[in-house]
């Protein structure tokens, strides 16, 4: 297997659905970006959608002792 370019990184985001990530693609990203000036910075960004496995959530206790706490 080749090596990936050193420049080269992931950057991953959690969304509820994909019509949350697209109202945010559209309704502020750009101006983030613009803000930002990552024109220069970023060649060719690219997304994918990965799945979550439900069983894999970790949810905060409720009603129960906290670390440390008897």
């Amino acid at each position: 297997m080749g090596r990936l370019d050193p420049d080269r990184y992931l950057v991953t985001t959690l969304w509820t659905d994909a019509a949350a990530h697209a109202r945010y693609a559209a309704g502020h990203l750009p101006a983030l970006r613009e803000r930002a000036g990552v024109g220069a910075d970023i060649e060719s960004p690219s997304g994918g959608l990965l799945p979550l496995e439900p069983t894999w959530r970790v949810l905060p206790a409720t009603g129960q002792a906290q670390f440390g706490q008897a």
